[in-house]
């Protein structure tokens, strides 16, 4: 007499499989690595030895339920393109400039500062900067949220037409975008540039924690846009 197998079930403290960074130089193939990881549907997965690497997790398209851990420091365009909701891209350093530019979908945690022009053309989805940024944070971003913890260099939200900017109220950076005016549009419906009215929870370098505070700060941030 046979027996039906027991339903597997998938253990949430599954490991992360790591991938050594520091081995393989051209971004490309490390990107394929990651790709054929989520295609695999893990759940977790580590780029270890990151110092510098350019375009890492770039042009991410597709259905996956993932958290990439990024354990170093990135170099330019981290996250950038990516365009995937279930995909959160973790950095546990800094990240050079241009991290999450043209983001449409899924979500960026860095852990301490990023670069100058991070979020830049940003679409959609959600950016968090535990420490500082440079120059020109959301750059003509026209959709999504953009969190900055530390403060934020010249001319943040530069050209902005939609989404949202929150930046530390310490932030050297004036209300008005661009110095004199600019060219693009500024929604101040839809910016924020001190976050006292807002339930921020602090950032925990845990992936798990980290995904249950954003969600908490995307469901924070949608609150804020319908204000007046």
């Amino acid at each position: 007499m046979t027996h039906p197998e027991p339903e597997r079930t998938e253990d949430p403290r599954t490991p992360a499989v790591e991938i050594p960074v520091a081995l393989v130089r051209d971004y490309q193939q490390i990107n394929r690595e990651l790709i054929r990881a989520l295609d695999l549907g893990l759940p977790r997965i580590r780029l270890v030895d990151v110092e510098g690497q350019r375009l890492l997790a770039f042009g991410l398209r597709g259905p996956w339920r993932a958290t990439i851990e990024v354990v170093g420091n990135a170099g330019p365009e981290l996250a950038a393109d990516l365009d995937a909701e279930g995909v959160t891209v973790l950095c546990t350093g800094s990240a050079g400039d241009g991290a999450g530019r043209g983001l449409r979908a899924g979500r960026l945690a860095i852990c301490r500062d990023a670069g100058d022009a991070v979020g830049a053309g940003m679409t959609g989805g959600s950016i968090l900067v535990a420490g500082r940024a440079g120059h020109r944070a959301g750059l003509r971003l026209r959709g999504g949220t953009l969190l900055i913890l530390g403060p934020a260099g010249r001319l943040m939200a530069d050209r902005q037409e939609g989404g949202i900017v929150i930046a530390d109220p310490r932030s050297s950076q004036g209300p008005g975008g661009r110095a004199g005016g600019g060219g693009g549009r500024i929604d101040l419906r839809a910016r924020r540039d001190d976050r006292s009215d807002l339930d921020v929870p602090d950032v925990d370098p845990d992936p798990d924690a980290l995904v249950a505070s954003m969600t908490a700060i995307a469901e924070a941030l949608s609150d804020a846009a319908g204000d007046p």
